[in-house]
Formats: C-alpha cells, structure tokens, sequence
C-alpha cells in the first residue's frame, strides 16, 4: 500500500501547533497496524525530508505605490522559476527580509504591507498571503534581499528561464568540524549575496568550491 505523499515542511506545522516528530509518530502508529494485517507498506515524505533545508535568496528590482494600491515590490525571481511551488502546489511562501551587511544603514524595525511581484512581467506573476500583504520593513529597498524559507522541495528542480531570467543557482554549505565548507553551482553568480555571506562567517581554514 502506498500512502502518498502530502507531508509539510516545518512552517505550516508550526501553525497548526505540531512537528515533523508527532506527525512522523501518527503516520507510525497507523502503518503499525496495518503492516500487522501482512499489508507492505510505501510513502513519499520528499517535502518532509528536504523542503527546510532550501531557502530562496531574491533580491528586490524596484518598488512603487500609488494613491489606489498599497506598495509594491518587485523582486528577480518568479513563478516560472523558483517559486513555481506557488503556482502547481499551492504553496503560500513567506518573504523574510536579509539584514543589511555592516556598514550600510540597517533595515527598520517598522513594517508596512506589500505586495510581491516577480520580475518576468507576466500579469500572473505575483504572491499573496493568505490575507492581506507580506509585512516588510518600511526601508527596504532596492537591491536589499529577501528570504524564502522552506523553499526546498520543488523549487529550482522545476524552475525555467522564463522571458530570460536565469533560474537560481544553488550554494550547498555544510560544518565539517568547525570549519564551513561550500559548493556553488556555475548559475550562482546571481546569489552573490550568499556567498559573500559565506566567507564572511567562514572560519580559518575553511574553503569552498567555486
């Protein structure tokens, strides 16, 4: 018999006031009785297994706001790329805003409401949240970065180069002791940020493969 799949990632468990342990412990208490009946029994947890383990890295293209519409941004990924999951699975992404690096005037703790664009131009291609806007700091702005968490699963594995927009590269990175190791894929040039972030947090010692 086989189960299926339909397993979330950590974010909407944490809403509905469980874990990834106490769902896998119901999903065992089930399979247990039925495997006691002589049934073999199969699932399919690939968004359980590895959706927290990617996080999107966007950054923000240009913003604008009129009199009739709350702000928008726009931003350099989109629903043909990596944040597809939106469009063939439903998913409601969450945008989080990356600190500014030092030197450079930090993001404000006050949020307004946005809405979210993808930079392809499609009139399809935006977010929504459930309701309402994405809350963002109200001095985020060009060229700042946004965070998509839980953004593993389904992401650049069904993503296109979609009006010419180069799908996202990926930066795998791992501690092999103390040390922080990185691998990049040749795309990655357009997550800069992250690797920036990369060898500012490595350790002596610590390498990477470009």
């Amino acid at each position: 018999m086989n189960i299926g799949g339909g397993f979330c990632d950590a974010r909407p468990a944490r809403g509905h006031g469980t874990t990834h342990d106490a769902l896998l412990a119901a999903v065992g208490q089930s399979v247990a009785r039925l495997t006691r009946r002589g049934l073999f029994v199969i699932a399919e947890p690939g968004r359980l297994l590895v959706a927290d383990a990617g996080t999107v890295c966007t950054r923000v293209l240009s913003e604008y706001a009129s009199v009739t519409t709350r702000r928008r941004l726009v931003i350099d990924e989109h629903l043909y790329g990596a944040l597809s999951g939106a469009w063939h699975d439903g998913r409601q992404w969450e945008f989080v805003a990356l600190p500014r690096p030092a030197g450079k005037a930090p993001l404000l703790g006050l949020v307004s409401e946005c809405a979210v664009f993808g930079g392809t131009c499609d009139s399809v291609d935006h977010f929504t949240p459930t309701r309402g806007g994405f809350d963002l700091p109200v001095n985020l702005d060009i060229d700042d970065h946004l965070l998509v968490p839980c953004a593993g699963a389904y992401s650049n594995s069904a993503a296109l180069n979609f009006n010419g927009m180069e799908a996202a590269g990926v930066v795998l990175f791992w501690r092999d002791g103390a040390d922080l190791q990185w691998q990049v894929s040749p795309l990655a040039r357009k997550n800069e940020i992250l690797l920036n972030a990369l060898k500012s947090a490595a350790a002596p010692g610590s390498s990477g493969v470009l």
